[in-house]
């Protein structure tokens, strides 16, 4: 019985770290795409507006990945 809740127990941490790569992934996707979209198309009043959002993102980058890291 122990062998098995240390089977799910497993399987539980795995899944959360896998959900916590995506959506990592999926952060990291959409800074990028971010950047590439005021690099090319926003004025520069619009540029800071969105670049002091980016800061927040990469910040939220840096939290997913510390949980990746535990």
């Amino acid at each position: 019985m122990s062998q098995s809740m240390s089977a799910a127990q497993t399987m539980i941490v795995a899944d959360k770290k896998d959900i916590i790569k995506e959506l990592y992934n999926g952060e990291d996707r959409g800074i990028a795409a971010t950047e590439n979209v005021i690099r090319d198309e926003l004025d520069d009043e619009n540029k800071k507006l969105v670049s002091e959002i980016i800061v927040t993102d990469h910040e939220h980058l840096k939290g997913l990945q510390l949980l990746l890291e535990r």
